[in-house]
């Protein structure tokens, strides 16, 4: 090889090539190089032929792409309790910088959260996942050549929260009506029905009234 306006310098002093392909180390970032090859046998070394086109030292560059594992494309359901795990694959050159969020907060690691990375597979882990780790979560990869991202919906399924505001709206010698508002967080699924129960002040028992009631109030 010769750097422009240079000398030619045998590459491979110390290998001995019996392949028709060699990888050449050792060139300067940014350095403009041209090639040249003969064959050699035990009478001596034949014509040279050299390479038409000059070869500038740079790194090929590959703007980011991501897909999602086959498992967690778009939404993925947990229940309370069970461990998160997104998995994606980067394809990008060179390395890209590699970000998780979830809305609009940038997540760090943390004895809950992981973010195992081993391009170009990488994985955002959530051990032991409650309600509160529902939500639309992004994986982004940039590096000098672009960026990509890509999100996804995780349904943290849990138990609905209380009825809210309950209260009576009348009462009769043999009867009452009550009613109540949805619950604040419905545990990821939709609510199919209300259970009512009743006691006396003075027993601790609860007894049960209806548990086919599918809109809030209940006679």
């Amino acid at each position: 090889m010769k750097k422009a306006d240079g000398d030619w310098k045998k590459v491979n002093l110390d290998d001995f090539i019996k392949l028709c392909a060699y990888t050449v180390k050792g060139l300067e970032q940014g350095s403009t190089y041209r090639f040249r090859v003969f064959a050699s046998n035990m009478i001596g070394d034949g014509e040279s032929r050299e390479i038409p086109e000059s070869v500038t030292a740079q790194d090929i560059l590959i703007p980011p792409e991501i897909e999602m594992d086959a498992r967690c494309r778009e939404r993925i359901t947990v229940r309370v309790g069970h461990n998160i795990n997104i998995v994606g694959y980067i394809k990008a050159r060179p390395e890209p910088e590699v970000l998780w969020s979830k809305g609009e907060t940038v997540l760090e690691k943390s004895k809950r959260v992981t973010m195992p990375q081993n391009l170009p597979v990488v994985q955002l882990k959530i051990k032991e996942a409650t309600r509160a780790d529902h939500g639309k979560y992004t994986l982004k990869a940039s590096n000098v050549g672009g960026e990509a991202s890509c999100c996804i919906t995780v349904n943290v399924l849990d138990r609905p929260s209380h009825c809210q505001n309950l209260h009576t709206t009348y009462v009769t010698k043999d009867s009452c009506m009550i009613n109540w508002e949805a619950p604040k967080d419905n545990g990821g699924s939709e609510i199919t029905n209300y259970i009512v129960e009743c006691r006396e002040p003075s027993v601790s028992l609860w007894s049960m009234i209806s548990s086919h009631c599918t809109n809030p109030g209940s006679r």
